[in-house]
């Protein structure tokens, strides 16, 4: 179901549900999922008011007005999408404080830093968000962390990637941005958001570009592409005419019943966490 308001009484035992948050700059998009039933799914995106200019403060209008998201949920993930993401090797970040003093030097003007995020292959990413938003979120929901979007994709692109022995580059196709993590025989090679049209020609442009700097080869590997479906049913043709192997990404749907109508509301960020 889809909801403008989710109140309280939507969920009989909470603590048998799973709530995921995914934040932006204009809304909280929510899928609280059941895990005993796996038809059980309510989704909703939240948009924040505009005339609010603190996140953290757009987001707490929003949660206390909705009082279903302040239910005693068995778990809560929040995902933030945040362009202020660094890659780096893991044993550079070994605490919070390796962590703050990397994310000082990338971003001097950040407000705060979260924790390193523990990627496959000896990496991790560092993120900034605001100090707003991770007080709010720590102290309504039990402490959960902080997930960049970017690390829950590179992630669960890592677990695909590993059946099979060619080289795999991902694309996650959103309304205004793409999404592209590349993984070779050595593991992680980049991971990186591109923010234009992603039916437009630049879009097609960074995707092989970026294919080219990490020694894809165009006739043997792969390219996945997932996410908005207008966007891949302009973007697919025409990565076909460079890449052999292009092709759609079958969607996740292990947890939620598969004939759910609400399936297509949640974002890929928050329908691949159970599987991480």
């Amino acid at each position: 179901m889809n909801c403008t308001t989710l109140t309280s009484d939507l969920i009989a035992q909470p603590r048998l549900w799973r709530l995921s948050m995914l934040v932006d700059d204009a809304a909280v998009t929510v899928a609280a999922r059941s895990s005993v039933d796996d038809a059980g799914l309510i989704t909703a995106r939240l948009p924040f008011d505009d005339t609010i200019t603190s996140r953290a403060k757009a987001l707490e209008e929003v949660v206390y007005a909705n009082p279903l998201l302040l239910s005693d949920f068995g778990h809560v993930d929040v995902v933030v999408r945040t362009d202020k993401v660094s890659i780096v090797p893991a044993e550079a970040v070994p605490d919070e404080e390796a962590c703050s003093a990397v994310a000082a030097l990338l971003w001097p003007e950040a407000e705060a830093a979260v924790s390193a995020v523990t990627l496959p292959d000896g990496y991790a990413m560092v993120a900034s968000i605001d100090e707003g938003t991770r007080r709010f979120v720590a102290r309504t929901f039990n402490n959960p962390p902080l997930l960049p979007h970017m690390a829950a994709l590179v992630r669960y692109f890592a677990l695909k990637a590993r059946r099979g022995n060619t080289a795999k580059i991902y694309v996650y196709l959103r309304p205004d941005a793409l999404d592209v993590v590349a993984l070779g025989s050595q593991g992680l090679m980049a991971a990186t958001t591109y923010h234009c049209d992603p039916k437009s020609d630049d879009a097609t442009y960074y995707v092989l570009a970026l294919a080219k700097q990490c020694g894809f080869d165009l006739d043997r590997d792969e390219l996945l592409v997932c996410g908005d479906g207008a966007a891949r049913a302009v973007l697919l043709p025409q990565l076909r005419r460079f890449v052999a192997n292009a092709m759609p990404l079958i969607l996740p749907l292990g947890g939620i019943g598969a004939a759910s109508q609400d399936v297509a509301r949640v974002p890929f960020e928050l329908l691949i966490l159970p599987l991480l």
